[in-house]
């Protein structure tokens, strides 16, 4: 039974994976955010992580590659590498399902800097069975990548630019199933980021905008239907305050939007049909106007987190994060993170406790997030 339970949750979460939806209420009709690769929008930095996922505006570091990486040319260190690796949904029971991300990234010259990075995202096995529980197909292993690579810039001593580009790659089942035939989705997306800074040694106030995941479409079967990749944007603010010459403490606060357009539930075939049509400009303007859009208080994420640094050597996070419109309705839950660094290397570890039970319990409680990155 046990087996079956896991199996069946392996199922939903990969019909999910082909086309994520969010789920918009407006007046009397439900709307849906359809997107595939839902991935790229996991927090892979086990630091943010335990600020509620805040990472836009705060304070650099090196994880920004995946968040911001305009952030990554105000780095007083000449050249970085990270690891982070998260356990996903272990509360349902899954045991190999995880988020795998590494990246480097070096300084050009004291203004600008280069990152590559990949990121990694398993579900693990699938096994097919008839409706008798009988294997009846090969055994397939799903997952998702994408290959990073960006150049970020001071335009200023308070002033930051980045950009980068990715390959997105994403297998989730292959072979002719009920007269489809499925196969592997590529695609290729694009980031753009600034970043702003009271101060060049990092205290005070901090800004961030992100437009993150502007890209072509993806495919997954032999028919035209293509869907749209999780375009966002993100806007953060940060303040870190230094108490003494060894204590700080930072705030930050961030806000998210998916630029995806909304379809009604009810929508006829011929919507359907002009919905998937649309062209990627389009959908992004879509998504805010028209009748393809969704109100700005039914689709949005928050996050907000502090963290207090001791001699820039221990530093303890907590944070809440909140949203609203996921695919299970309005989703939130608190994090918790500690850092210790040692020589030149820094470790990090983030939590998701649980703090509700039954039908109300978040699935990624008690999700653990670890990471190190060095400087060189």
């Amino acid at each position: 039974m046990k087996n079956l339970k896991i199996f069946k949750i392996r199922s939903l979460i990969l019909l999910l994976l082909i086309a994520s939806s969010s789920l918009l209420k407006a007046q009397n009709e439900i709307k849906l955010q359809n997107t595939a690769v839902p991935f790229l929008l996991i927090n892979p930095d086990s630091k943010s992580s335990g600020m509620g996922n805040t990472s836009i505006g705060i304070s650099a570091n090196t994880n920004d590659m995946f968040q911001n990486a305009s952030k990554i040319a105000t780095l007083q260190e000449k050249s970085g590498f990270t690891m982070n690796y998260t356990p996903w949904l272990k509360d349902l029971g899954l045991d190999n399902v995880y988020l795998l991300t590494t990246g480097y990234y070096r300084k050009i010259n004291e203004a600008s800097a280069y990152h590559v990075s990949l990121k990694y995202f398993t579900l693990g096995t699938f096994d097919f069975t008839n409706d008798n529980g009988i294997p009846n197909l090969p055994s397939q292993r799903s997952g998702e990548y994408s290959i990073n690579g960006g150049y970020s810039l001071k335009i200023s001593n308070t002033l930051s630019l980045g950009t980068s580009i990715k390959y997105i790659h994403s297998k989730l089942i292959q072979g002719n199933f009920n007269g489809s035939e499925y196969k592997a989705g590529n695609s290729i997306a694009g980031d753009i980021s600034l970043f702003y800074q009271q101060k060049e040694n990092a205290e005070g106030f901090h800004a961030g905008l992100v437009l993150a995941n502007l890209g072509g479409k993806i495919n997954y079967t032999n028919n035209s239907k293509k869907y749209f990749l999780p375009a966002k944007l993100g806007l953060g603010v940060g303040y870190l305050k230094n108490l003494d010459d060894k204590n700080t403490i930072e705030f930050g606060i961030d806000a998210n939007r998916l630029m995806v357009p909304a379809l009604a539930s009810n929508a006829t075939q011929e919507n359907i049909d002009a919905y998937y049509a649309q062209s990627v400009v389009s959908s992004w303007t879509n998504s805010f106007s028209g009748n393809t859009s969704t109100n700005l208080i039914d689709s949005y994420n928050l996050a907000a987190g502090i963290e207090y640094n001791y001699g820039k050597m221990f530093y303890l996070r907590a944070g809440y994060h909140y949203e609203k419109s996921a695919i299970a309705g309005t989703t939130d839950y608190v994090t918790t993170g500690a850092s210790v660094k040692y020589n030149k290397m820094m470790f990090h570890i983030s939590y998701i406790p649980a703090i509700s039970s039954g039908v109300t319990r978040n699935p990624l409680s008690n999700t653990f997030s670890f990471g190190t990155s060095i400087h060189f």
